[in-house]
Parts: structure tokens; C-alpha cells; sequence
């Protein structure tokens, strides 16, 4: 069995994994859904002018701080597999070091996701975020590019092994 965290956003994916505030949770075994959840991510609340509340994306969103409460929420929800829209190199590394393999720079409908996921074919093209379709690979001749995040054929999976 896989546990799938998939951020969300409506009924999409979430943009940003740093400004995800849930998650959907898929167990799946042999590419077969046996259920789902959602779950809600840590995200920094700030204050504004005029005492309500917002979501504040950067730069506390992005600090070391919240991101590892994330990741340590994806721990106690013991999943395998993160599917993301954009996603940090930084926070990349913290997932990663967690054990938790990413397909990143995904953007969709949840359930199409799903279905895509179920069929293997989550690499199609028409599910990478805007811009990132066959973009040539950066950081030189080993495919790496900056923080070792590979890009270009392998349409962003990141795995514990190429960081």
C-alpha cells in the first residue's frame, strides 16, 4: 500500500507546496484507491490592518520553521508519495530527507490527478505546471540543476536518490 499526499486547492491542485494548507490523502495498492482524507497542512496566519486574518505567503511561509512542520505533518500521516504544484528546492530537501519521494511542478484537477496516477501516466505533459514542458535541463551537463532538482525528461519526480 501507498499513502499519496496530493496538495490542494479547491478542487486543483495547490500552486505553491510552501502555501498548501491541506492535503488529500490517497491509499492506494496496486494502483487501486482503497480510500481517501483530507488533511490540513501548518501555513503562517498574520494579521492585517484591520484585525483579520490572512494567509501570509512569504518570507515567514517559506522559512525553515514552517516548512518542517510540514514535512513533519506529512511524517505523522506516514506518506510515501507528495504530488505538488511548485515546490522549493529547499523544501524539496526537507521532504526528500523525510523519505517522502515528490512529483512536483504538477498542476490539474484532483481527479484527473488521481486518474492519472491509477494509470501511471502522471508524467503526461498536460499536467506540468506552465513553463515547465521539455524546458531544457539547468546546472550543466549532469541533468542536475540548481539544489540537484531534475527537470526536463523525467518531468519533475524527484526522488531521495537524485538529490
Amino acid at each position: 500500500m501507498s499513502r499519496i499526499a496530493i496538495t490542494i486547492w479547491n478542487d486543483r491542485i495547490s500552486p505553491v507546496f510552501e502555501s498548501a494548507g491541506r492535503v488529500m490523502v490517497v491509499e492506494m495498492v496496486e494502483n487501486r484507491e482503497v480510500s481517501r482524507s483530507e488533511w490540513d497542512l501548518p501555513v503562517f496566519r498574520g494579521d492585517d490592518e484591520n484585525g483579520g486574518q490572512y494567509v501570509r505567503i512569504f518570507p515567514p511561509q517559506f522559512s525553515g520553521g514552517m516548512v518542517s512542520r510540514k514535512v513533519e505533518r506529512l511524517r505523522e500521516l506516514n506518506i510515501d508519495l507528495l504530488v505538488c504544484g511548485a515546490i522549493s528546492d529547499f523544501a524539496a530537501r526537507f521532504v526528500n530527507s523525510a523519505g517522502i519521494e515528490i512529483i512536483g511542478w504538477i498542476s490539474g484537477n484532483i481527479e484527473e490527478i488521481i486518474m492519472a496516477l491509477k494509470e501511471n501516466k502522471i508524467a503526461n505533459a498536460g499536467f506540468l505546471m506552465p513553463g515547465c514542458g521539455r524546458r531544457r535541463r539547468r546546472g550543466g551537463g549532469d541533468g542536475r540543476g540548481r539544489g540537484g532538482l531534475r527537470h526536463g525528461s523525467n518531468y519533475g519526480v524527484f526522488k531521495r536518490s537524485e538529490m
